[in-house]
């Protein structure tokens, strides 16, 4: 009995273990595992601490780089949707400041010049929209 059943996208509760499972499947060579994962990343976006998660996903160096790469890469985007303050489901100001908080020690230390490179383009985005008023 190896039937599997997929449940919808508001069963799975926003955790760390969790995303990165999802970030698992989003990154890996199935295309059904693909589709399955970015459905469920499209429904977190718009969770409150999603964006966090996938910041410490990105800054923990234990994780494969693929997995890294795509959680910097969501980050990105969803600053460019949802970091200006008149966003529908905008980033909330308590995650905004986690995630302003760790911008430079990410990438200070990163070895992986491409990780590097997507963490900087985050904190560009971030100063861009912050900049002068509230950082």
């Amino acid at each position: 009995m190896n039937d599997v059943v997929e449940l919808p996208a508001e069963a799975n509760p926003l955790t760390g273990n969790i995303l990165y499972h999802v970030l698992k499947s989003a990154a890996s060579s199935d295309p059904q595992q693909i589709q399955t994962g970015t459905k469920q990343l499209q429904q977190w976006e718009k969770e409150r601490g999603y964006y966090c998660l996938l910041q410490s996903a990105f800054i923990d160096k234990r994780l494969p780089v693929e997995i890294r790469y795509l959680a910097v890469i969501q980050l990105k985007n969803g600053i460019d949707k949802y970091w200006r303050k008149t966003a529908t489901n905008a980033v909330s100001k308590e995650d905004k400041s986690v995630i302003r908080s760790r911008l430079l020690e990410s990438g200070a230390y990163e070895q992986d010049h491409r990780l590097a490179l997507q963490n900087a383009l985050v904190m560009a985005k971030v100063v861009r929209f912050e900049y002068p008023h509230d950082w």
